[in-house]
């Protein structure tokens, strides 16, 4: 029996299936648009290796999207991203923070849903994952992109996010 053994030049490396061209924010912000909030890289920290993005939660809400990913109908996806949170302070329960998938027909938005929320609390938290696995892309959607988001309830102190992450299943 033939027993064909792949060769690989860099056994170290991990092909990354991220659909994100810019998820991890090692170098910079590119393929993201800050649509509330001022968004800025972060060199020093991160999730698993340093450079993430920070706002700082003054602005009645703030929301980073990432660039349009094309989707079919019947498509699976799982998404990803970590968030940590420093001296925030709260005006009332609900989700403070959540991983959003905005819904997209032929360049118009059509709706989004929340992948996974996190409720808000007042203070600080290391990074917590965030991520919703099997998503399956419904008629009439053929982009999507990721908005990392901090909802109005969060009223002061700053956030972290990194590591997003849109892999087809």
């Amino acid at each position: 029996n033939y027993d064909p053994i792949e060769y690989n030049e860099n056994p170290g490396e991990i092909e990354d299936h991220n659909l994100l061209s810019n998820g991890y924010f090692d170098a910079s912000l590119a393929g993201w648009t800050a649509k509330r909030g001022t968004w800025l890289r972060f060199a020093s920290m991160g999730y698993e290796t340093e450079g993430c993005v920070r706002v700082d939660c003054d602005d009645a809400g703030e929301l980073l999207e990432s660039h349009r990913i094309s989707v079919t109908p019947g498509d699976t996806f799982n998404f990803f991203a970590a968030m940590r949170h420093e001296n925030i302070t709260i005006s009332g329960a609900g989700d403070g923070y959540s991983l959003r998938i905005f819904h997209y027909f032929d360049g118009g938005l059509v709706g989004y849903h929340d992948a996974d929320t996190i409720t808000a609390v007042a203070g600080d938290h290391t990074w917590i994952p965030m991520q919703q696995n099997g998503w399956v892309v419904p008629a009439g959607v053929n982009d999507i992109s990721v908005g990392l988001n901090v909802n109005d309830v969060i009223t002061g102190g700053y956030t972290l996010w990194d590591d997003a992450k849109v892999l087809k299943v």
